[in-house]
């Protein structure tokens, strides 16, 4: 799987090593040259035990790379992790201009499907924020591709298709193609895979066989290492666990 990490501190830069090193192709972007430059010279601005190790094999591996080219991290994966520094604001409050800057980043340059993970820590409701963030942008390229071609805007429809490439005409009230879902089995109905991003207690005893045969796909991504990888096995699923490998 092609994955693209947005930011390379300490959220960021262990996520994509750790993401490398079970096979997927990760590609880290940052606006700081001189953090890629100590990146891609073999440095690491932070320190993790095993880290630099790890980010070595993968880059000898070609599976690791360090850019600040926004628009190839952009068409790099159709899923894309926002892992910038939220630092707190005068009132103690999360910054969230790094959050949405990125965001409007992907928006600016998508021309497909994407899937955008908020990796950074972010007060609850941040993800309708870089939902709107990217939409606008959106509209903005929207707009000026039909004005360039007609020089009148009357609507827009869109929907970006992860075959068709750039077909994306977006309605004027900005509909969004995320859904949303107050339960658990609704949201996972048809699903190709099912990503765990919280270690709420709700969640640590699904009912296995009900999800399962509601999802297209069978596949876990588990980023807070909530399951057992055998259980999973016997259970039928494909599950996939942050420093624990594929199993099933």
């Amino acid at each position: 799987m092609n994955i693209t990490i947005i930011g390379t501190g300490y959220v960021g830069l262990v996520t994509g090593a750790c993401l490398a090193d079970l096979g997927n192709n990760v590609f880290c972007l940052d606006v700081d040259q001189a953090k890629i430059d100590l990146l891609n010279s073999g440095g690491v601005p932070i320190y993790e035990p095993g880290l630099k190790e790890i980010i070595e094999r993968n880059v000898d591996a070609g599976r690791l790379t360090f850019s600040t080219d926004l628009a190839a991290s952009v068409a790099h994966a159709s899923v894309q992790f926002i892992a910038v520094g939220t630092p707190p604001d005068e009132d103690g409050s999360a910054d969230l201009q790094y959050v949405l800057a990125a965001a409007r980043n992907i928006g600016r340059h998508m021309t497909d499907f994407k899937v955008v993970v908020d990796k950074s820590t972010v007060p609850v409701g941040t993800a309708d924020k870089v939902a709107a963030a990217i939409t606008e942008e959106l509209v903005i390229a929207s707009e000026a591709r039909q004005s360039m071609q007609s020089g009148t805007l009357d609507c827009h429809v869109a929907n970006a298709s992860r075959n068709d490439g750039a077909n994306a005409v977006i309605a004027s009230e900005a509909r969004q193609s995320m859904q949303f879902a107050d339960k658990p089995m609704p949201a996972v109905q048809g699903a190709d895979a099912l990503i765990i991003v919280t270690e709420w207690k709700a969640y640590r005893s699904p009912n296995w066989t009900a999800l399962k045969a509601a999802m297209k796909e069978p596949v876990v991504f588990d980023g807070r290492n909530l399951y057992e990888p055998q259980e999973m096995k016997e259970n039928g699923m494909t599950y996939v666990a942050i420093g624990r490998g594929n199993h099933g």
